[in-house]
């Protein structure tokens, strides 16, 4: 009953964050069709605007990328929290909290 409970958690906590993800790329990817127009009538410098546009575009890879994952806290070993990182081809267990941030980065884990 206490895992049924916990896994009941972890699944609606993990379908509250993939919607906030979700709105988060929609808003992110209206605001790179405004910025677009903004540059077109000139109301943006082109030069501006086109490093806003890359900016966008690395936040939108990476909440996309981490929409992809699943990423579950395993507990602790020696103070340090682990976790696991649950993509479709590849599971990488005992992952530090450093080298989820690297992943979270730049989709690098463990010089992969």
């Amino acid at each position: 009953m206490k895992t049924l409970i916990i896994l009941m958690l972890l699944t609606s906590s993990t379908y509250a964050q993939t919607y906030e993800v979700n709105e988060a790329v929609n808003t992110l990817e209206d605001m790179k069709e405004w910025l677009s127009w903004d540059i077109e009538t000139g109301k943006i410098d082109s030069n501006i605007g086109t490093l806003y546009m890359d900016n966008i575009g690395n936040c939108l890879d990476r909440l996309k990328k981490h929409n992809s994952a699943t990423i579950i806290s395993t507990g602790e070993d020696e103070g340090e929290e682990l976790y696991a990182i649950v993509l479709d081809d590849v599971s990488y267990d005992y992952v530090t909290e450093e080298e989820l941030i690297v992943w979270v980065r730049t989709g690098k884990i463990r010089n992969k």
